[in-house]
């Protein structure tokens, strides 16, 4: 009787042990974050012109060259739980001939994902339309600058390196880029 009380006593003792509540892991990404250090990314964006809107006119105006005023934005950034394409864009905000072969593009974006973490951005693109036909990719090469977030990107900023290429048949701009993001000490 006693062993079996003793039996009954450890059972009862290792049960409490066994419900004790770990301590959540850290993600590296919330490890660096915290720590204020630069924490590398890598994006895939594809940016697809709306032509619902009326389209802005690149300088000078005897170029003939119109932009969309806005594109949706498909593709991947990390650490971001999918890109919600319904409610990321990036507006157009100028263009201008740089010389009588290459454009450069002002634009500025906003990135949210499925979970409502977001990125505001602004950048630039410099096209080189030398060869521009209408079944052309033309190089792009440019610069993204991360300026604000929210959610798990509260304080956020960046820059992120991007070269790929647009069609000159529709308009899709397919590119890649390499940078960084890094927080601020923000108190919540």
């Amino acid at each position: 009787m006693m062993k079996a009380k003793y039996s009954y006593l450890l059972l009862i003792v290792l049960f409490f042990c066994s419900c004790g509540s770990e301590a959540p892991v850290e993600s590296e990404f919330e490890r660096l974050k915290s720590a204020h250090l630069n924490i590398a990314t890598t994006l895939e964006f594809t940016f697809i012109p709306d032509f619902t809107l009326t389209q802005i006119t690149c300088s000078p105006p005897e170029a003939k060259i119109l932009l969309p005023a806005k594109q949706w934005i498909r593709g991947t950034f990390d650490y971001f739980e999918g890109i919600d394409e319904t409610r990321s864009y990036v507006l157009n905000k100028s263009c201008e001939a740089v010389d009588a072969t290459h454009l450069k593009e002002l634009f500025e974006g906003f990135i949210i994902d499925k979970s409502n973490n977001s990125i505001t951005f602004s950048g630039w693109v410099i096209v080189d339309a030398e060869n521009a036909t209408a079944n052309t990719l033309m190089p792009v090469n440019g610069e993204i600058q991360v300026t604000e977030g929210a959610g798990k990107f509260k304080g956020v900023s960046g820059s992120v390196r991007m070269n790929g290429n647009i069609s000159y048949l529709n308009g899709l701009m397919e590119w890649k880029g390499e940078g960084f993001i890094a927080f601020k000490n923000i108190p919540d």
